[in-house]
């Protein structure tokens, strides 16, 4: 809150945040294909694939959270772990709520679910690690000092990506 606020005319999406949605959208399809197909060559129903998948996503998803919450530091840290505590309430609740669908009988068929067993338990949470080493600044590159507006310029979070380079979604043409 502290920061001002980002001028008009720079884009909503620089170069580097264009190309983390890329990459934690290409990683994301990739493990859930993964893990659905791996289900069903096992000899799993769609059902057990399906919430093999569905539980995969929600475990990406809080990983991305305290990835995202800690973009300019270790994603995994004593800061991490006194995080503000409405944060650890609604990663609370959410778990909460995926057990309850993965394992509560009752709620199994309005779902479509069926219960996994700890081994595939344990199958997500290594993939979920596997997604964090693939975000880690370490594998993509150096990690940026802080925001900044000069059109991203500055080092971005990836060799690959060329220092200009943006994803301008405004509507009108910049002049």
């Amino acid at each position: 809150m502290t920061r001002p606020p980002r001028p008009p005319r720079v884009p909503l999406l620089s170069g580097e945040l264009g190309w983390h949605v890329l990459l934690v959208t290409g990683l994301f399809l990739a493990a859930v294909m993964a893990v659905f197909h791996h289900a069903r060559s096992r000899g799993g129903s769609v059902a057990h694939a399906r919430t093999m998948a569905m539980n995969l996503v929600v475990v990406l998803e809080v990983c991305h959270l305290f990835f995202i919450r800690n973009l300019h530091g270790a994603s995994i840290g004593w800061r991490t772990w006194r995080g503000t505590p409405v944060v650890w309430t609604v990663v609370g609740t959410v778990v909460l709520a995926q057990l309850a669908v993965t394992f509560l009988p009752v709620l199994q068929p309005v779902f479509g679910t069926q219960a996994i067993s700890a081994a595939d338990g344990q199958l997500l949470l290594i993939m979920a690690a596997v997604f964090l080493l693939a975000l880690s600044p370490g594998l993509t590159g150096p990690a940026r000092a802080g925001p900044s507006w000069d059109g991203d310029k500055g080092t971005t979070g990836s060799p690959a990506i060329p220092p200009g380079v943006g994803f301008n979604v405004q509507l009108a043409p910049v002049q």
